[in-house]
């Protein structure tokens, strides 16, 4: 994400599990009041950043937005279970408000840990079942949790324009992995607020089909987001163009010719819709629409996750989210599908519907839909069901341009080491390779890409055992690690004072007795810096987003001006204080040794 983007009307604060997840567009009307005060919409947004969790399910039982006049309005309409781990490659449209113009500036939270499933990920991709405690190391139940917008970041609602509010809740920095045995995290949240929504991610829309509109060529959706089945969230308008690929009931559509079989469908028909937002027109724009019985929604039992070796017809599934019929969802480490000739198999963006199970590989990222034959949900039998490939995305360095090769890091999100491609050639000497993944980038461009660089390409696989190819690119970009976006976490679990040395306009950093000191780019271990003894840490711009957060406290401390941050976190520190971890988001630097930072948060006891 660009420095300049990040640096948009943000606001940090500390939030554990910010349930302000809220989004739409559009409402139905109504004939106003001429003695009502004037109302304005906004658009809220969830969305993440990478880290280190398969799932990170809590239940946001109360969102409050404050108005600087003092009034306070309720958001969410029944107690809410997210789990944020979902939203690291999209963004997902909570609800629509409608509220009483003005300029609103914080926000209260009621989140609730006592049900919390949580899974962490090590190196290696083996997952845990962890408990979520905070400072102390007391497990987590019922929180509180204030956000101060501030008045740079405050939301103005004016009845002319649609306002956006989107909520980056980053795991990586708000969570601190204690250990795997026993599993432990400890929480110290830190969220980014910034009014605008996030151009570079695809957003999502789930829910109720209310009207469809041909001349205009859109349709309205009454918001369900998540699992929800019930409660008022809004409506969103939602545009078509001849680009929209449509799968309804089974059958793939494009553009027109989908729109006119969606206005076929009654009112209430599930829903679900992949697209971007122009913020310019305040409008949004379809790139997938799922209708009907192609919605995983009642009377079925559902898998999520990646495929990380077959046998035959059998697929095993890795970090899969599971769902009987309606109920809730559970994660599971891994799960078996049974498919066969009679499973429906549908891929993301592709009309022509002539995908079969041949084309379900090692590494593709599905949802499958049967029915489970046991009870504790190992095993999903759906050769009478059907299977949707969705698009995945590889990360790695570029071995070749030339042929496209390259040496792969992570296959949605996934450590290498999971996966068994076995089967996946037309011979055992032509199974992927993950350190020579050959790559069909023929519809692309690849200038300025050359040997060496790190590279997220986001397509689909080959079919099992077709391969080579491996992959088939739909979208090809950098992961420049001096541009892209970098994520620096250390730690010191006994505190330090004297590990940590500030100037107007840097800090240096001694990590060599830290728990731990790593930089991730994309959700890549880039590198290790736990032996640097002069790490230095630099502003990216004059102003920035700076927070001091007291461990077990609700509140935080915000800056804008770095040297101000420094004095008072010195102030603290001579005072008797002691640091005990250190988060940064901004740019690494290609030497490894300093770290330009767009926000810094520093936690201390």
């Amino acid at each position: 994400m660009p420095l300049k983007h990040l640096l948009k009307a943000l606001t940090i604060c500390a939030l554990l599990v910010s349930g302000l997840f809220i989004a739409g567009c559009q409402e139905k009307e109504h004939e106003p009041d001429k003695n009502e005060p004037p109302q304005g919409k906004m658009t809220l947004v969830l969305t993440d950043a990478d880290g280190d969790f398969l799932s990170y399910t809590v239940d946001v039982t109360s969102i409050s937005l404050h108005r600087r006049d003092g009034t306070s309005i309720e958001t969410v309409p029944v107690n809410t279970r997210i789990d944020f781990a979902g939203y690291t490659d999209l963004s997902e449209l909570f609800s629509v408000l409608t509220l009483p113009a003005g300029i609103y500036d914080s926000i209260t939270f009621n989140v609730d840990y006592t049900n919390a499933d949580i899974v962490v990920q090590d190196d290696a991709g083996n997952t845990y079942q962890a408990t979520a405690v905070d400072a102390g190391g007391t497990p987590l139940g019922a929180l509180q949790l204030q956000l101060d917008l501030g008045d740079k970041g405050a939301v103005r609602i004016d009845p002319a324009r649609i306002a956006f509010l989107t909520i980056d809740f980053d795991l990586s920095a708000s969570n601190t992995i204690l250990g795997f045995d026993p599993a432990t995290v400890q929480v110290e949240p830190f969220v980014v607020a910034h009014a605008d929504v996030v151009d570079e991610r695809d957003h999502r829309a789930r829910g109720l089909l209310e009207s469809v509109n041909l001349d205009d060529s859109h349709f309205t959706v009454d918001l369900r987001p998540f699992h929800l089945r019930d409660g008022r969230f809004g409506q969103l308008s939602v545009s078509v163009n001849d680009d929209t690929f449509f799968e309804i009931d089974g059958t793939s559509y494009q553009g027109i010719d989908g729109l006119n079989q969606l206005a076929n469908k009654a009112p209430e028909t599930p829903v679900i819709v992949f697209g971007t937002f122009f913020t310019n027109e305040r409008t949004f724009m379809a790139k997938q629409v799922l209708a009907g019985s192609s919605v995983p929604w009642d009377n079925a039992d559902v898998v999520q996750g990646v495929v990380i070796a077959r046998d035959e017809n059998t697929l095993t599934v890795h970090g899969a989210h599971t769902q009987i019929g309606s109920g809730s969802v559970t994660f599971r480490d891994r799960v078996l599908i049974n498919v066969g000739p009679e499973t429906r198999v549908s891929q993301v963006l592709t009309a022509n519907g002539t995908k079969t199970i041949d084309d379900i590989s090692v590494g593709a990222r599905i949802i499958a839909v049967g029915q489970f034959t046991d009870a504790e949900r190992t095993t999903l039998d759906a050769t009478a069901g059907g299977v949707r490939l969705r698009m995945n995305q590889v990360k790695g360095q570029v071995v070749s341009v030339e042929p496209f090769v390259l040496s792969l890091a992570r296959i949605n999100g996934r450590p290498i080491g999971l996966f068994n491609f076995s089967g996946t050639g037309q011979s055992a000497d032509d199974d992927v390779n993950p350190e020579m993944f050959d790559v069909d980038a023929s519809s692309l461009m690849l200038t300025g890409i050359d040997s060496g660089d790190w590279l997220g390409v986001r397509g689909f696989f080959n079919s099992f055992g077709a391969a080579p190819v491996d992959f088939f690119a739909k979208t090809v970009g950098k992961i420049a690690l001096d541009h892209r976006a970098a994520h620096f976490a250390a730690h010191w679990s006994s505190g330090t004072t004297s590990d940590i040395s500030f100037s107007d306009t840097q800090m240096t950093l001694n990590l060599t007795q830290t728990d731990r000191a790593v930089i991730k780019i994309a959700g890549i271990p880039i590198t290790d810096v736990s032996q640097s003894e002069a790490y230095m840490i630099e502003p990216a711009f004059d102003r920035g987003i700076y927070a001091i957060k007291i461990a077990g406290q609700p509140g935080i401390e915000v800056f804008r001006d770095f040297s101000d941050y420094t004095n008072a976190v010195q102030t603290k520190i001579d005072n008797g204080s002691a640091v005990l971890g250190i988060r940064a988001l901004g740019h690494q630097s290609l030497d490894m040794t300093a770290f330009k930072a767009v926000q810094i948060a520093i936690l201390i006891k």
